[in-house]
């Protein structure tokens, strides 16, 4: 479930990405649609316009498309490196429980293996007793 959420945060990162991305293209259109808009404000003022009061605007503008834009990249940052983050962290862990499992497994079978010894070790002598009892039963 938090993998699907992780994966669904950056998506929609990347989708802001994208927009920006988008946006961006779009300025060109809106610098010259933002031209004619100033030359015409000017004149209805009665204003010549001029290249430099054009940039300003243009600067004050792009001032805020890059605003935007590092917004959008710092939230795609946070939530990308929140999911590397986390993914990285989940495969530290499942490693860590992988070595224990192997850990505890081999250990079980250590005990297994002392276990079976330690029994076989007592069938045998149990059976040699029971060879020298019989022997002793039997006169041999």
């Amino acid at each position: 479930m938090e993998n699907t959420n992780s994966n669904q945060e950056f998506n929609r990162a990347q989708n802001e990405m994208n927009q920006a991305g988008t946006h961006a293209k779009h300025s060109v259109e809106s610098y010259s649609q933002g031209a004619k808009d100033y030359i015409t404000e000017m004149r209805n003022r009665n204003e010549e316009p001029t290249r430099e009061g054009f940039f300003e605007r243009a600067k004050e503008s792009a001032q805020d498309a890059w605003e935007d834009t590092k917004h959008a990249a710092a939230d795609a940052w946070d939530k990308t490196k929140d999911w590397a983050t986390d993914a990285w962290d989940k495969t530290k862990d499942a490693a860590h429980d992988a070595k224990n499992q192997m850990k505890d497994t081999a250990h079980d079978v250590r005990n297994e293996t002392q276990d079976k010894a330690h029994d076989l070790k007592n069938a045998a002598k149990d059976t040699a007793h029971d060879i020298r009892n019989n022997s002793n039963d039997t006169g041999l």
